[in-house]
């Protein structure tokens, strides 16, 4: 009654469309990028910030240039980025979190207050929260409120840190919001605010399900998708398989290293895209798999990338817009 594999299209109500081709519109980076971040100050400047092994990039135009700290950087395998009021913080577990303030920062430089070396970052009720910390992946440690320099805990501050109890591992993803979702490799917690002495409340809501990689968790208002070790899922009041029998067992057939997995929302067409390596040993992710949330559907592509983003592109006003 009709195709049974449909490939390099986008799934719409009744109908598929194309997927277009990629369009190049920047420089590239000197080395596959580990992460990126597109943020628009509340003057409507665009800010647009990317990382490789090496170096941190700010999008000038269409160049992006370097804006390292002194020395740059070693050994980088994957940059996390989170907006902080007019602050970008990048965290890896390379080095101490990364600071730029738009609109006033030239360069990156360290974050203020000794805070910890740490993969994830999330803003949780004017907090900054740190999770997967060096040589410490389950734990989490969250700044003073409303100052990102403030490392000291403390009641004065409300500055601490937590040990994500039982066997959920690794922290993969810290969701920012007036309340958090953390993501283990084998649970799910929410983060909720409950103010001095305790701070911070941990309510395990998921246990035996998590996600192996913290790239492919992604969120449009208040529904989160995610790659877990059995499938694609959906979680709001709590998870729900999206990709049951067909699909999470085309995807894993395909699949090569999970650690590659990158997820992006496209809210315009009620679009999760997932980016994945195939079996083939690629050093880029070289297949797609789309999921329209509002319908139910899935399709594939064949495309090339290192990372999925949503961005925003720089505006234009009166003296510039004629070029």
């Amino acid at each position: 009654g009709g195709a049974q594999t449909i490939k390099n299209v986008v799934p719409f109500m009744e109908s598929y469309g194309p997927l277009r081709d990629l369009t190049s519109f920047t420089n590239a980076l000197d080395s596959a990028c580990l992460g990126a971040v597109s943020a628009t100050t509340g003057d409507g400047t665009v800010f647009n910030f990317a990382g490789d092994a090496g170096k941190l990039y700010s999008l000038s135009g269409a160049t992006y240039g370097n804006v390292s700290k002194a020395g740059n950087y070693t050994g980088v395998t994957n940059w996390e980025f989170e907006r902080f009021g007019d602050r970008i913080v990048a965290t890896s577990l390379a080095t101490t979190p990364q600071y730029f303030d738009m609109g006033t920062s030239s360069l990156v430089a360290d974050l203020p207050g000794s805070p910890p070396v740490a993969a994830r970052v999330g803003v949780i009720r004017g907090f900054l929260v740190l999770g997967d910390i060096e040589n410490n992946p389950s734990r989490l440690v969250w700044s003073g409120h409303e100052n990102t320099e403030v490392w000291t805990a403390s009641r004065a501050s409300q500055s601490d840190q937590r040990d994500l109890r039982g066997q959920g591992g690794r922290i993969h993803k810290i969701l920012s919001g007036q309340y958090g979702v953390l993501f283990q490799e084998n649970s799910i917690w929410v983060m909720t605010y409950a103010g001095p002495p305790t701070i911070f409340t941990l309510d395990e809501v998921e246990k035996g399900r998590g996600t192996p990689t913290g790239n492919s968790v992604c969120r449009v208002g208040n529904r989160i998708f995610y790659l877990s070790h059995d499938g694609f899922y959906s979680f709001g009041e709590g998870s729900e398989p999206i990709g049951s029998e067909k699909v999470d067992r085309w995807f894993f057939s395909q699949a090569g290293a999970l650690d590659s997995v990158r997820g992006v929302v496209d809210r315009v067409n009620k679009l999760v895209l997932w980016g994945f390596q195939s079996t083939s040993g690629l050093a880029y992710n070289d297949l797609l798999v789309i999921f329209n949330w509002s319908t139910g559907r899935w399709t594939y592509g064949e495309v090339n990338t290192e990372l999925l983003l949503d961005n925003s592109t720089t505006g234009y006003d009166l003296d510039t817009i004629d070029t």
